[in-house]
């Protein structure tokens, strides 16, 4: 009687089990909760390191130098396009202790300055010669540290006459006063003293003739009171998205102005 009532219970232990897994198999299978993925930050790309080429500069008298002055917009800050320029063997600049193929950006700069593009639309100029860049800019400086006695044009001076040991300082190119247009005194009183800064720099040099391009519209009656200074226009040149500094295609665009003021002028007194 016992075994009969204990095959009956696991009979139905077992009736009720399989009811149970039925139950189960018939629920919804509930997914597990979904992790959201995860955000992955683009590493920036690494800046661009222009190749350190050395540059030949053959003959002293057919290498002719031009000097790159002033602040941000003649180093250089669009980096559109850096890893497809092209350098030219007859082009090179100064750093200071080397010479070296020119390529952007050069000393101090992140970007395009309007350097090798003058260089490029100047060349047509020396046929059997080349030319020397000397980049002596530096980015956000005001004219009090470009004038006589102060650091930046006692570099400028002293880098240029170590350039000069090896060709001819044919010119400047000067393009600042962004950082002297913050105070009434410095806007009214900068012309002047740029004007003594240019003379000085000549002097120092000891070219009084020295042809001179220059940007910003402030200068515009310059050449009254200082001869051969010529003025590069930077009207339709557009800005990077900073409202500030040029992107690359107006700098190259930039380069072909300096160049056709420097080319007038030294036109102007070849003729006299």
């Amino acid at each position: 009687m016992k075994a009969i009532l204990t095959s009956q219970v696991l009979l139905l232990v077992s009736l009720f089990s399989g009811i149970a897994a039925a139950q189960d198999t018939n629920a919804p299978v509930t997914s597990p909760p979904t992790q959201a993925p995860a955000t992955v930050t683009p590493a920036k790309p690494a800046p661009f390191k222009p190749p350190q080429v050395p540059f030949d500069t053959g003959d002293k008298a057919k290498l002719h130098i031009y000097l790159l002055m002033g602040q941000s917009n003649m180093v250089g800050r669009d980096t559109t396009g850096l890893e497809s320029q092209t350098t030219d063997p007859r082009i090179g600049y100064f750093d200071g202790k080397n010479w070296i193929i020119a390529i952007e950006p050069m000393r101090g700069g992140s970007g395009f300055g309007p350097g090798t593009f003058f260089a490029k639309a100047m060349l047509p100029m020396y046929p059997d010669g080349k030319i020397g860049l000397v980049p002596c800019a530096v980015g956000g400086t005001p004219l009090k540290r470009w004038v006589k006695g102060a650091d930046l044009y006692e570099k400028a001076l002293q880098k240029a006459r170590l350039a000069a040991e090896s060709g001819v300082i044919e010119g400047m190119l000067w393009h600042q006063g962004e950082s002297d247009s913050n105070t009434p005194e410095d806007a009214t009183t900068y012309e002047a003293r740029l004007t003594q800064m240019f003379r000085d720099f000549r002097a120092d040099l000891g070219q009084p003739d020295l042809p001179i391009v220059v940007v910003k519209a402030a200068q515009k009656n310059m050449p009254n009171d200082l001869p051969h200074v010529g003025f590069a226009n930077s009207d339709g040149l557009t800005h990077r998205g900073d409202h500030l500094h040029f992107n690359a295609a107006s700098q190259a665009e930039f380069g072909k102005r300096y160049a056709a003021e420097m080319q007038k002028l030294q036109q102007a007194s070849a003729a006299k």
